[in-house]
């Protein structure tokens, strides 16, 4: 089986298409894993790819793995050609950090790459920002939180910050991969409405993919994080200047 690469900054939909492909792809509740450890390496029969980390061979292509720091990876177009023909499974996610903010990776990978774009990225921001602001422990939709709201007030200034951080790097990605045949860009406002999921865009993308549905009415469950929290200043954080301020168009 082929294996896409998707590409894509937090919080814009990534798990739920990472998962909506593999179930479209027959692997139910699997994909859209983080790329954090060990058992990552291990779910996409590649666990020859890391290595153990030693300050004095790491350079710049090196990257930790974050819940197994003892571990790293090298990037490369290699290392992407070579995990691809490994994972039995058509596809997994990076995020633009874990590629150290840098497409030129992604370039010299003949893989195939999707690029996955939140086009209201201050909503993908505040969304963000409440994921990394709320208590340690709490998670929103656990059985026992889905009761009740959290107080959250949004940091105004700090989604600025990542808004226009964020949308540099798209930017840089969509720039750096533009005009390969190997490169798509899908968009997290459309795969979140029922009318996108039309036979002639799921042709579309096993075309693209090199991949066969077998499922191909599966979808991932949705889940929207922000309802779980009450924002006590609501008004001025969904303000719609801010939002057309950082809105991203399609191309």
């Amino acid at each position: 089986m082929k294996t896409t690469i998707l590409v894509s900054k937090q919080r814009s939909g990534t798990t739920f298409f990472d998962n909506t492909i593999n179930g479209m792809c027959g692997f139910i509740d699997q994909g859209g894993e983080p790329l954090s450890s060990k058992n990552f390496f291990k779910r996409h029969e590649a666990i020859h790819l890391i290595e153990r980390y030693d300050e004095k061979t790491s350079c710049e292509h090196t990257v930790k793995l974050s819940n197994d720091k003892e571990f790293c990876m090298r990037l490369s177009g290699q290392f992407f050609d070579d995990l691809c023909e490994c994972s039995p499974r058509p596809m997994f996610n990076f995020q633009y950090d874990q590629l150290k903010f840098n497409p030129q990776y992604l370039m010299e990978t003949q893989a195939n790459v999707i690029l996955l774009i939140r086009q209201n990225s201050w909503l993908r921001a505040i969304s963000e920002y409440l994921s990394h602001n709320q208590p340690l422990g709490w998670v929103a939709h656990h059985k026992e939180n889905l009761e009740k709201k959290l107080d959250v007030t949004i940091d105004i200034d700090s989604v600025e910050q990542r808004c226009a951080r964020s949308n540099y790097f798209t930017e840089t990605f969509k720039r750096g991969l533009a005009g390969r045949e190997n490169y798509k860009i899908i968009y997290y406002e459309d795969i979140c409405k029922k009318s996108y999921w039309t036979e002639k865009c799921i042709d579309e993308l096993e075309h693209f993919m090199g991949v066969s549905f077998t499922n191909r009415e599966y979808r991932c469950t949705w889940k929207k994080n922000r309802n779980q929290y009450n924002i006590t200043n609501k008004e001025e954080a969904l303000n719609e200047k801010l939002i057309k301020k950082y809105y991203i168009d399609k191309i």
